[in-house]
Parts: structure tokens; C-alpha cells; sequence
């Protein structure tokens, strides 16, 4: 149906809230990729997607984490 970005370097884990309107894509580590003749580093962090009527994904945010020397090796969404 859909391919999309996760606007992160290898997203571990995902979860969609209660509701199915929400996804959120976990990416577990930091990497550092090539960006033309320079380095960057791409964050370890939390890719937020509305899902669609449809079923497609709209991304809207990503919220970046600084995990140090470790890693994020799981997360999950809870319902208050």
C-alpha cells in the first residue's frame, strides 16, 4: 500500500495507539552517515505518524534522543 521514510537509522521497534490514528516508529541507536563530503550524525529517537481513513501514514514529528554510549532497545505506548 505505502512506503515511507522513518526519518531515522534502524527503527527497532513500532507501536500504533489504542485508537489506530497514531504509529511511532522507535530507532534504537545513532549513526553517523555520509552527507555529501561531510559526516552528520543521525539521532536515535521516536518517529511520529498519523495514520490516514486510508491506512497511509502522514509523517508529523521526530523527536530526537540522546542515548549516550547506549541504545533504546524497546519501547511501547500506554493509555491513560
Amino acid at each position: 500500500m505505502q512506503h515511507i521514510g522513518s526519518r531515522g537509522i534502524h527503527p527497532r521497534t513500532f507501536h500504533i495507539d489504542p485508537s489506530g490514528r497514531m504509529l511511532v516508529a522507535e530507532h534504537n541507536l545513532p549513526v553517523t552517515v555520509r552527507d555529501g563530503d561531510r559526516l552528520r550524525v543521525v539521532a536515535a529517537g521516536l518517529s511520529v505518524f498519523r495514520i490516514g481513513g486510508d491506512g497511509k501514514l502522514e509523517f508529523i514529528r521526530k523527536y530526537d534522543i540522546d542515548v549516550g554510549d547506549e541504545s533504546m532497545f524497546w519501547m511501547g505506548l500506554v493509555e491513560l
